[in-house]
């Protein structure tokens, strides 16, 4: 083959080189644009550490109960001749709700008292009898027995006859009767009636973290508040503390309890508790936008080596306590020193350049409060 014939070949593996060439060259130089644009200054905004005093609390959603709470029904079937109350009527306890018609009942009873008083009275003859040895045992025995029995029937009918007339159970506020209650209506066993609750006090049920088993304890203060209604900053109390955390959720109920004299709170209403657990001198409090979350792991940026608004962002893993007012207490991994990144974290990574462009002091970064301010707790957890 000769010279002019090897040409075309020659072009074509010179080309095929050039192109290696390039694309070696274009890689490596992306490589290194990307490195520079990740080591590139960044521009973030910043926030000194606020250090001072904090009242810790514990928020949560809880639900009002009623005190006691029952629905009113018929032990024995019967027929309706009183009703002896009023829809939404407030009672005391022992007060009659329903009576029954007893008459036949009221007859029976007296059959079997004036039975057992018959009985009663040939034990007693046959008693005198056994002890001068003029009857035997097994008469005496079954005198006995006889007596014993009517006694037991006559006591059956009386409580028959005080069942006719069924009465509350404890004192409370009644709600509407069912709608098949009428004078002259036949009633079975179990029928109900009307629903009967005590509302005062009020109950409040609602969950804690497990982890602040030890700070809770019953009698403490507790604040109730119900959104859209005047019903705020309601002071109560902790009535009782669940002797196990729950190991599925890692939450411990919490009963409380709530005056309500003039019946405004009612069953079924959701209300926020509020729970003053402790007090800190030097809390540490980062506005919230600084924190962020990778899995279990909180952590801030730090700025670091700062020297005319520049310095180095250092990512750092904090333990977080309560969070109130758009601030965020950091229990664990900060000093009263520090400066965090509140803006730019988009892109940022440990140990990177960075330009402070803007402090902004917690009190700006954070939200003001509302008028009723929506406290919410996190479990300080072992990171």
């Amino acid at each position: 083959m000769n010279q002019k014939q090897l040409r075309p070949y020659l072009y074509t593996i010179l080309g095929v080189l050039v192109v290696i060439v390039a694309g070696v060259f274009l890689r490596q130089f992306n490589k290194k644009s990307e490195v520079e644009s990740f080591d590139r200054i960044k521009y973030v905004e910043v926030t000194p550490v606020k250090s001072g005093q904090l009242l810790r609390k514990i928020n949560a959603l809880g639900k009002l109960a009623a005190n006691q709470s029952v629905v009113v029904k018929t032990e024995m079937p019967g027929r309706v001749a009183k009703i002896h109350f009023k829809d939404g009527q407030a009672v005391k306890q022992g007060d009659p709700l329903i009576e029954f018609d007893s008459q036949q009942l009221r007859l029976e009873a007296e059959q079997a008292r004036a039975k057992a008083e018959q009985y009663s009275q040939l034990y007693q003859r046959s008693s005198e009898l056994f002890q001068k040895k003029l009857i035997s045992s097994s008469e005496f025995e079954k005198a006995k027995a006889e007596h014993e029995q009517t006694r037991a029937q006559a006591a059956e009918k009386d409580l028959l006859v005080r069942k006719s007339i069924i009465r509350a159970p404890f004192e409370g506020v009644l709600g509407i009767r069912e709608k098949d209650i009428s004078p002259g209506a036949y009633l079975n066993q179990n029928h109900e009636i009307v629903s009967l609750v005590d509302i005062d006090p009020m109950l409040v049920d609602f969950n804690v973290s497990g982890a602040y088993t030890a700070s809770l304890k019953e009698g403490q203060e507790i604040l109730i508040s119900v959104d859209g209604t005047a019903l705020e900053s309601l002071s109560a109390k902790i009535e009782a503390v669940d002797a196990r955390v729950d190991e599925a959720g890692n939450t411990l109920r919490v009963r409380g309890s709530v005056p309500n004299k003039n019946g405004a709170l009612k069953p079924g209403m959701f209300a926020k508790v509020l729970v003053v657990i402790g007090e800190v001198s030097n809390a540490i409090q980062v506005p919230e936008g600084a924190v962020e979350r990778n899995g279990n792991q909180s952590y801030v940026y730090r700025v670091t080596k700062i020297q005319s608004n520049v310095g180095y962002a250092a990512l750092t893993p904090v333990v977080i306590g309560t969070r109130q007012s758009g601030m965020v207490e950091i229990m664990k991994g900060l000093e009263a020193k520090d400066v965090v990144v509140t803006g730019g974290h988009t892109g940022l990574h440990d140990g990177q350049e960075v330009r402070i462009q803007k402090t902004v002091a917690a009190e700006d970064v954070a939200p003001k409060p509302e008028a009723v301010e929506d406290v919410s707790s996190e479990v300080p957890t072992q990171e």
